[in-house]
């Protein structure tokens, strides 16, 4: 299948926004299952306000579903396709690490 420009910069907004750190570790927690700002804040350590940036930035992109139960906020993951690629990016890196420490003890 050819893709073209549009494609690849729809891409790239995606991977902007889920590859902060904060983000990635969001998403590891909210894949266990939903949870409230409260509960991510306890996990998370962030701020009111980063934890909503975050958040808001993560549902735009379509990464989170929001539902309400009374006053609390819940959120989950949108499709769980992502953590396969989250996954196999943790492999990548996990192996480039070890590379990358071989390489260092050769020298």
């Amino acid at each position: 299948m050819a893709r073209n420009i549009k494609f690849y910069e729809q891409y790239s907004m995606v991977c902007q926004v889920i590859t902060k750190p904060s983000r990635l570790l969001i998403i590891d927690l909210i894949s266990k299952g939903k949870m409230n700002v409260s509960e991510l804040q306890e996990k998370t350590q962030l701020s009111t306000s980063s934890l909503s940036n975050h958040l808001n930035a993560l549902f735009k992109m379509g990464v989170l579903n929001k539902t309400k139960d009374g006053v609390y906020a819940y959120y989950s993951l949108a499709d769980t396709s992502l953590l396969k690629i989250i996954e196999n990016m943790s492999k990548f890196v996990l192996k480039l690490s070890e590379n990358k420490a071989e390489f260092l003890r050769e020298e």
